[in-house]
């Protein structure tokens, strides 16, 4: 094949010389990704808890509020949910950029606690914002955990899906707003 000793020993020379090439820039990209998603962690890692805590807290004070059935109650748990309200509102800037394209959808769970109770009077439409907005707090988590685990901002696809979820719930709430206002 080759022609003499010295071409088939530069031949291998040069095997050799690409094989340590692409080594080498395989190496420089792996390293430049783990270190985008240990930069990534650090950002989320701060306020992760508190965020998930937050959005349990609102899906949990939601439903709570749904099966309440004293004014006095009722009050305590409205002011339960305007504080895990706020708490989502304070992390949400924080993490505006770690968790790009589902920033909005956090602003709209956050709102879930309110939504509740004012549908309470129709129980079928709170519970059908009730239903939707647990679907839409634990994905919206779910999707939290994943950015963490994997050191990466929101996917496409789950970005898609948040979107889709917290549509159906802000459309579950315009519905009961619809027929109350026919209603009336």
């Amino acid at each position: 094949m080759f022609e003499s000793e010295q071409t088939a020993i530069l031949a291998a020379a040069l095997v050799a010389a690409l094989a340590s090439l692409a080594t080498l820039l395989f190496q420089v990209r792996a390293n430049r990704t783990a270190e985008i998603r240990r930069a990534h962690r650090a950002v989320l890692i701060d306020s992760i808890s508190d965020l998930s805590e937050a959005i349990h807290e609102t899906v949990a004070t939601s439903s709570v509020l749904l099966k309440c059935k004293s004014a006095e109650a009722t009050s305590s748990w409205k002011k339960k949910g305007q504080k895990a309200k706020g708490k989502i509102s304070a992390i949400r800037p924080k993490l505006r950029y770690a968790l790009w394209g589902i920033s909005d959808e956090l602003h709209l769970l956050s709102r879930f606690p309110d939504w509740v109770a004012h549908a309470q009077k129709r129980p079928e439409d709170a519970k059908d914002i009730c239903r939707r907005g647990k679907v839409l707090g634990k994905v919206i988590d779910w999707v939290i955990m994943r950015c963490f685990r994997y050191g990466r901002p929101p996917l496409l696809l789950e970005r898609w899906l948040v979107r889709f979820l917290a549509k159906r719930f802000r459309k579950s709430f315009e519905d009961f707003l619809a027929a109350r206002h026919s209603a009336a």
